[in-house]
């Protein structure tokens, strides 16, 4: 589980942004999660939701999208039980970057942009310059550089996503990388499969 800590992302080490890319951290929350799409997997008229506030660049996110994602899918998300909903929660800079890129691909294609950027996670969140990496996995995603030259220089993405974080520490209290929310329920730090699978099972209907 990836803590974030009470400082402002400003001060983050990372990459050297416009201050725009920031402002929105100084923003009021609002009342519903501020995003321009909601990034999500699933039939919408699963009997469940799940809600998982990540940040690409956590070490923990990406072990439970390597490891119990595709068992997630197989036995919840593809036999319709579940709706699985991503929700941005950048700890630093560089996860900034990789969540506005994979919003930058479109909802449609959103979701698979975040299983690469999980798998390649290594070769760009600990790179001494990880833009060429991620631009990269933009290219090979059908994305042109112009495509991510735009990307990076949309503030109003990225103070998007930033309010969206700020929205799910005041809606539901996150302060760690992953958390799920399953129904009513609060889960955070990873969730093994089969601890994932008992919560969900405890909020679907009977079958």
């Amino acid at each position: 589980m990836t803590r974030i800590r009470r400082r402002s992302m400003i001060a983050m080490a990372g990459l050297a942004l416009p201050g725009a890319w920031l402002a929105g951290a100084a923003a009021q929350p609002t009342a519903q999660p501020a995003a321009p799409f909601e990034i999500s997997i699933g039939k919408t008229d699963a009997p469940l939701t799940v809600v998982k506030y990540h940040s690409l660049s956590c070490g923990v996110c990406q072990r439970f999208a390597m490891e119990v994602m595709p068992r997630v899918k197989a036995d919840y998300i593809k036999k319709g039980l579940v709706r699985f909903v991503y929700r941005d929660f950048p700890l630093d800079r560089v996860a900034l970057v990789a969540h506005a890129l994979a919003r930058c691909a479109g909802p449609d294609r959103a979701p698979a942009f975040i299983a690469v950027i999980y798998r390649e996670k290594e070769a760009w969140a600990h790179a001494a310059d990880p833009l060429p990496v991620l631009e990269s996995i933009g290219l090979v995603g059908g994305m042109s550089r112009e495509e991510f030259a735009k990307c990076r220089a949309d503030d109003a993405l990225v103070n998007a996503i930033i309010q969206q974080r700020l929205d799910g520490t005041r809606l539901h209290q996150v302060d760690s990388t992953p958390t799920f929310v399953i129904g009513d329920k609060v889960h955070s730090g990873f969730l093994s499969y089969e601890e994932f699978a008992r919560a969900v099972d405890a909020k679907l209907p009977r079958r």
